[in-house]
């Protein structure tokens, strides 16, 4: 199976066992409460959560642009969103089918 940067994010925290076919954010909160990263009194996150959280938001960026692309003009990629949405019948013209809800 071919891994991509949230494989190898989550891949770092050896003692979880991440789902991935589970959703990301849920796997990431998920993992948060395996690590007892909660809000401390004065209601931030300890650092480790802190890093954590920011490296994920990392991969998150970069799964997706290594599965879409990052060209906005692309229409294979918004194709492939819609296909990922399961959006049917996908609208012909690139103008519509960037606003499907």
């Amino acid at each position: 199976m071919e891994t991509d940067a949230l494989d190898r994010f989550f891949s770092r925290y050896p003692s979880f066992i991440y789902n991935r076919k589970a959703s990301s954010p849920q796997e990431f909160h998920r993992m948060s409460r395996q690590f007892y990263w909660t809000k401390t009194e004065d209601g931030d996150y300890p650092p480790d959560r802190e890093a954590a959280w920011h490296e994920y938001r990392l991969a998150m960026v970069k799964t997706f642009n290594d599965t879409f692309g990052t060209d906005s003009e692309d229409r294979a990629a918004w194709e492939r969103i819609g296909v990922r949405l399961s959006i049917v019948p996908l609208p012909q013209k690139l103008h519509y089918l960037r606003q499907v809800p």
